[in-house]
């Protein structure tokens, strides 16, 4: 865990000397942290920062998901020897999938930082990505540290006995650093380093209370409106064994054969409102990806219907609990189980 850097307060005066004497100084990266795990010469795997699989339903709900999947298909595919000297290889990364993926704007000309490549928990070099065809094409970059200038360690000593804040003390460390700084303007901060576990930052850009969330109530209300248009037809013959066929075939149905003849959730539900949280830019789904045109022409009829079609790939393969509800009853989750149940029935 990275700690605040006024946490080496706690640590006596020749501790923090060491550190300065010693650490490293990279800036930190406001992107998509992601892993690309290398299974086979023929096999990948992308995994989030929260060690989620980025799966097919996120290269719908999302295009840069979908952008960063097929980027890397296609390194796989012109790098066959490389891939297969890698077995085993995990690539830990930063992504960019524009200049500004979250609240950071970045210099163009980059979209894969590499962090580090790790093989059986051991670090590797990371400036064998540069060995990939099309690896400039791709602007694949390796992070590198700053250089740290002279500083004088007396003067740091006399000040850090007198102040109560050690931020100015190392910002006057990053005043005197040297190299590419990727941030078109202000870094979100900045990280210090002296071994595995001695880990300090100071943020210039915190993120706090800067999430786009959605409103539960209206989504949960769009939720209790397809229960009921779900018992109040007959719609076991849109069952696919592909869940997202199954949810296009519901989807569809749902907002032709009710939504387009009740109005109920355009009566009721702000577009935005059952939008999924967000952190910076918020990117499109990607339709090519969707694989019914009937879908793909509703979702681009209007941002209410793309929402809807969006929530209910994400919720249909999810149970509920009446404790995590707002609005939703034992007798709605149990009912929204049942659906949930009969999907992965069909699957």
């Amino acid at each position: 865990m990275i700690k605040d850097i006024n946490e080496l307060k706690k640590k006596p005066i020749p501790f923090i000397t060491h550190f300065i004497a010693h650490c490293t100084i990279e800036e930190k990266i406001d992107a998509y942290y992601v892993c690309v795990k290398i299974q086979s010469k023929n096999d990948i795997v992308i995994m989030k920062a929260n060690g989620q699989t980025v799966d097919r339903n996120d290269t719908i709900l999302n295009e840069m998901w979908a952008w960063l999947v097929a980027d890397w298909q296609h390194l796989k595919m012109v790098n066959e020897d490389w891939f297969k000297e890698h077995i085993g290889y995990s690539i830990y990364m930063f992504y960019f999938p524009n200049e500004k993926p979250v609240l950071t704007e970045y210099k163009s000309g980059l979209t894969y930082l590499i962090d580090r490549i790790e093989y059986n928990g051991e670090i590797k070099r990371a400036d064998d990505i540069y060995d990939l065809k099309l690896c400039h094409e791709f602007h694949i970059d390796v992070k590198r540290y700053l250089w740290k200038a002279s500083y004088d360690i007396d003067d740091i000593t006399k000040k850090l006995k007198k102040c109560d804040d050690l931020t100015p003390i190392f910002k006057d460390l990053i005043d005197k650093t040297y190299g590419t700084i990727l941030a078109k303007d202000k870094p979100e901060g900045y990280i210090f380093k002296c071994g595995k576990k001695q880990i300090y930052q100071i943020i210039e850009n915190p993120k706090q209370n800067r999430v786009s969330k959605g409103e539960k109530s209206q989504y949960e209300f769009l939720l209790m409106s397809f229960i009921k248009f779900w018992k109040n037809n007959e719609l076991i013959h849109l069952m696919d064994r592909s869940y997202v066929k199954t949810v296009c075939n519901l989807f569809n149905a749902f907002i032709l054969e009710y939504e387009k003849k009740t109005g109920e959730l355009d009566r009721n539900i702000f577009a935005e409102s059952i939008q999924s949280p967000c952190i910076g830019h918020r990117f499109d789904i990607c339709y090519k990806n969707i694989p019914d045109e009937i879908t793909i022409s509703l979702c681009k009829e209007n941002e209410l219907y793309k929402n809807i079609f969006k929530v209910l790939l994400v919720n249909l393969k999810r149970k509920k609990e009446p404790k995590h509800c707002v609005l939703m009853s034992k007798k709605n989750t149990d009912e929204w189980n049942d659906i949930v149940q009969t999907i992965i029935n069909a699957g």
